[in-house]
């Protein structure tokens, strides 16, 4: 089993309008466990989010579709090329250094089922990625990975807060 701590980026945490309410305390902290081919997200409150890596991104998530107001731009959203979950200007650098989860669990505090929508995104510009081959089936492979990656996407609460997701490898103590 591997495993890596991960904080949010605090520049996401911003808001873009005071009078709106604040972001939820959803993945601002947390672990990511690998086991084989799967992911555990464990969150700062034990909420634990599942998911299966891939070297392809997944298909649209049903989940994102409700009869919310705003589930016609979320089902756009997800329709969306796997780019469009990459900060402005930066784009995909290869198609080799990106793997895809789609992760979900029920958030302990809020109550609320979570839907990670998410890239595991290898970011060390000192030395290459391993191959995808080696790193879904070689743990020692994906310790690597891990240690060297950005997690970036969005995530859904319940069925319509949006949230997006940028968080690096938290320093060892």
């Amino acid at each position: 089993m591997n495993q890596q701590r991960f904080t949010q980026n605090r520049a996401q945490g911003l808001r873009q309008n005071v009078n709106s309410p604040p972001a939820p305390e959803v993945l601002q902290e947390f672990e990511v466990q690998q086991f084989g081919n799967r992911l555990r997200l464990v969150d700062r409150d034990g909420s634990t989010y599942l998911a299966e890596v891939s070297a392809a991104p997944p298909a649209a998530a049903p989940a994102l579709v409700t009869a919310s107001p705003t589930a016609t731009g979320l089902r756009r959203q997800a329709a969306r090329a796997p780019d469009s979950l990459a900060p402005e200007g930066q784009g995909t650098k290869t198609a080799n250094d990106t793997l895809f989860f789609n992760a979900v669990g029920t958030n302990r505090t809020l109550q609320q089922r979570v839907v990670f929508n998410g890239r595991l995104v290898f970011a060390n510009p000192q030395m290459p990625p391993p191959s995808l081959d080696v790193v879904l089936t070689n743990e020692a492979a994906f310790g690597i990975w891990l240690d060297n990656a950005r997690i970036e996407g969005e995530a859904v609460i319940g069925d319509r807060t949006q949230i997006r997701i940028e968080a690096t490898p938290t320093p060892a103590p």
